[in-house]
């Protein structure tokens, strides 16, 4: 079950190589932890590992993070790329066996992000081309001459693409016109096509011309969605990851056996999950950890079985490792992790939706990353879970598996939860917040956290609120959109990047009929029926072409 990361840090990146891990923390610094046979957390040390994360070594702010099976390479904010760990095969960029510490890589290329993979990384530029450098025993490079490249090498083709996944020794992108197209290893035909070493980019057979949402590689199958949400996955099946009903390898791309449309899908190393349009979670492949969700353990499950409950939901909340939802008369059910009691009855993980004790009837539920708070039809508010923040607002840090009651005697009319904080809505339009504060989220002036709600700055009269991961934002009656909290990646929707304690206006004079805040982003809906985002970009969140990110409002394209 989820554990903790040491140390109390901030993350707004995290990946997760062989037998280590990195994260980039909420101001840009590098952190690793776990093996350091190879330097590959790039402290200065090896091959000592640590247990918790330390600091990257050389002050670099960076924006993007890779981790291969033994090396990292990150993008730093002017777009230059440093590695650190092995080098055996050029896979950190340089000419030495390994590199203790982050290193700059050969050559003057700029990249936006950067994908590792057993022995190669590849980087992805600003234009959408595409450079590999490393291993290329297979062909993992792209460029067609399968030789060692010490430094990024343009992939064949010329190709523009929105994404790059590397996995053990073959490499998939993603096309602005959503194509897939993947080089290099096959041996498992993890390229979609008849098992063959393909050294330059080749596309997967039978998704030629298809729209393609989403392309997953792990280290030897390979998972896509089309645009009409039909999921396909072809590559090694010795689990039934490939969840076509068998355990016999693909070498071309195989429907999974399931007439359901998917929105997102996340192959795993042994077994994959994917969320339909409905919002029900299916997995399937290998269960002997209880990753599948539905109760099983040991066996493969060889197509997709819905994750347990049955019941019939009025509302549903996800959260970071857990879901609650609204059953038929207003009884609210958690499942999922259970660290800090957000299943809101006792502190035992369930791979089934259980009653939140208390009885209660509750018209909105809410799910952060560890708590769970539901508001009730006079406007009481209820929460549990973890409270290191005081985001359960009982005036206490203390955890509580069963809910609390919100103090001071607010009569709430909306309620949002974002990662560790908490905030409301009164009938007046007055907006109150609680919880974390160490980035302004609460929006009354301060960055104190506070265990009960405290007045959002500004005496606005507020119709919508909605909370980020680190971020707040609302709408006044009006249609006005305002932002408060942390800002790095411009969430706040203002020009700037940086955060600030009470609300600011979102700049373009638009008017919004409603909000939405992600981790890092925000979106609100036009009078006119258009949808405006702004903030992070790393996924293509803000939905117009191109990567980056937007301090200011920009139109999703159609």
């Amino acid at each position: 079950m989820p554990v903790a990361v040491s140390g109390g840090l901030a993350f707004r990146a995290l990946a997760a190589g062989d037998g280590h891990s990195c994260g980039i923390s909420t101001s840009g610094a590098a952190y690793c932890w776990g093996q350091n046979g190879s330097g590959q957390l790039g402290n200065g040390s090896g091959p000592t590992g640590s247990g918790v994360p330390v600091a990257v070594s050389g002050g670099l702010t960076f924006t993007a993070i890779a981790a291969g099976a033994y090396h990292t390479c990150a993008v730093t904010t002017s777009g230059e790329t440093y590695c650190w760990g092995s080098n055996s095969n050029g896979e950190s960029g340089n000419m030495n066996s390994f590199f203790l510490t982050p290193t700059l890589i050969l050559g003057t290329q700029l990249f936006t992000r950067v994908t590792a993979g057993g022995g190669h990384t590849c980087g992805l530029s600003s234009t959408g081309a595409a450079y590999c450098w490393g291993r290329d025993y297979e062909g993992e490079v792209g460029n067609g001459a399968v030789i060692q490249q010490f430094g990024p090498s343009a992939v064949s083709g010329g190709l523009t693409f929105r994404s790059l996944s590397a996995g053990s020794a073959h490499t998939c992108g993603l096309t602005n016109g959503g194509v897939a197209f993947c080089w290099g290893s096959n041996r498992f035909g993890q390229l979609g096509r008849p098992p063959e070493r393909v050294p330059n980019p080749t596309a997967v057979s039978g998704l030629t011309g298809a729209a393609i949402l989403a392309i997953g590689a792990t280290s030897s199958h390979t998972c896509a969605l089309t645009g009409t949400g039909t999921a396909l996955c072809w590559g090694k099946n010795d689990q039934a990851q490939l969840g076509n009903g068998s355990i016999t390898p693909s070498a071309l791309p195989d429907s999974v056996s399931d007439a359901r449309t998917y929105t997102t899908i996340s192959p795993g190393l042994s077994h994959t999950c994917a969320v339909t349009t409905a919002g029900a979670a299916h997995c399937w492949g290998y269960a002997g950890l209880g990753q599948l969700g539905n109760g099983s353990f040991g066996f493969p499950v060889y197509t997709p079985a819905p994750v347990s409950g049955g019941l019939t939901f009025s509302a549903i909340a996800a959260g970071v490792w857990h879901s609650c939802g609204i059953a038929a008369g207003g009884a609210a059910y958690c499942w999922g992790t259970n660290i800090y009691g957000e299943l809101g009855d006792t502190t035992s993980l369930s791979d089934t939706p259980i009653p939140v004790s208390g009885g209660r009837t509750f018209s909105t539920i809410a799910a952060g990353a560890f708590e769970s708070c539901g508001l009730t039809s006079t406007g009481t508010v209820f929460c549990w879970g973890d409270n290191s923040s005081g985001q359960l607002g009982d005036s206490s840090t203390a955890k509580s598996s069963v809910p609390r009651q919100v103090v001071g005697g607010l009569s709430l009319t909306a309620l949002a939860l974002g990662d560790a904080h908490a905030c409301g809505l009164v009938s007046s339009g007055a907006a109150y917040c609680w919880g974390a504060n160490y980035s302004g989220q609460l929006g009354n002036g301060s960055n104190t956290s506070s265990s009960f709600p405290v007045a959002v700055a500004g005496a606005r009269n507020f119709g919508a609120i909605s909370a980020g991961a680190r971020h707040s934002c609302a709408l006044t009656t009006a249609g006005a959109a305002y932002c408060w909290g942390f800002n790095g990646s411009g969430e706040l929707g203002n020009g700037a990047t940086d955060s600030t304690n009470v609300p600011v206006a979102v700049s373009g004079g638009l008017s919004f009929t409603a909000i939405q805040t992600g981790a890092a982003h925000s979106c609100g809906l036009t009078r006119s029926g258009t949808v405006h985002c702004w903030g992070d970009d790393y996924y293509g969140q803000l939905g117009r072409g191109v990567f980056g990110y937007s301090t200011v409002p920009v139109a999703v394209q159609p």
